[in-house]
């Protein structure tokens, strides 16, 4: 069901992340549940007809017959999973995501709604929220890089993050995408969760600053 309507909803949840977010674990939830009740359905089928067979009460054609067909589904699910995993490959590689955590030394710029700005002596352009402690790193790039006004708009995306517990959602659907990563379509999940939490921080920041300006923002670090 999840590698099915994955590639379908695609980029479907752009005006209204925060319902995407939900309606995406929501999918692999109720996929995961689906799954181990299909499983569960199986195993007693088998041992419920394998019971009869003990018993003679039933045909036994019959009993070899539901005692193999549940498996045999099943079988069939993961085939046509495999052939689905396929399409949603060529969704996957339209992503192209590179996220690394800075390990450089920070220090201290200012304070930003009650969170640490903290600026590492690197050249590139870059800003990124992060909890424990709760504190939003920004490059010196990026500081030559941005205008008062576009530095401000960095701020508000970066605490939006923050405010929404965006890094802990990501880490939970890249955990989905590795325990579940046989299904494929868990993976357009894990990128499709990133994009959407940078939405709805940009939605959050356009309440507080000119949309020109963050776009204006949001350019200089590509």
């Amino acid at each position: 069901i999840a590698s099915t309507i994955a590639p379908l909803w695609f980029g479907l949840f752009t005006k209204r992340p925060r319902l995407g977010i939900a309606s995406w674990f929501l999918l692999f939830l109720s996929s995961g549940i689906a799954l181990l009740t299909a499983i569960v359905i199986a195993v007693w089928s088998v041992a419920y007809n394998f019971e009869n067979l003990e018993k003679h009460s039933e045909n036994l054609f019959l009993t070899i017959f539901y005692s193999i067909a549940p498996w045999v589904l099943l079988a069939m699910a993961g085939i046509a999973l495999n052939l689905i995993n396929l399409r949603v490959e060529l969704v996957v590689q339209n992503f192209k995501k590179l996220m690394s955590a800075p390990v450089l030394p920070a220090k201290h710029l200012r304070t930003f709604k009650g969170v640490s700005v903290e600026v590492i002596e690197i050249d590139s352009v870059m800003a990124i929220a992060l909890n424990r402690p709760k504190k939003i790193l920004i490059s010196r790039g990026a500081l030559n890089a941005l205008s008062d006004s576009e530095l401000e708009a960095v701020l508000w995306h970066e605490y939006a993050h923050l405010a929404a517990r965006h890094n802990a959602l990501k880490r939970l659907a890249k955990m989905v995408a590795l325990l579940a990563g046989f299904i494929r379509a868990s993976k357009v999940m894990s990128y499709e969760i990133e994009r959407l939490c940078e939405v709805a921080a940009d939605n959050y920041a356009m309440k507080r600053v000119d949309p020109v300006v963050l776009k204006a923002a949001r350019a200089k670090f590509l």
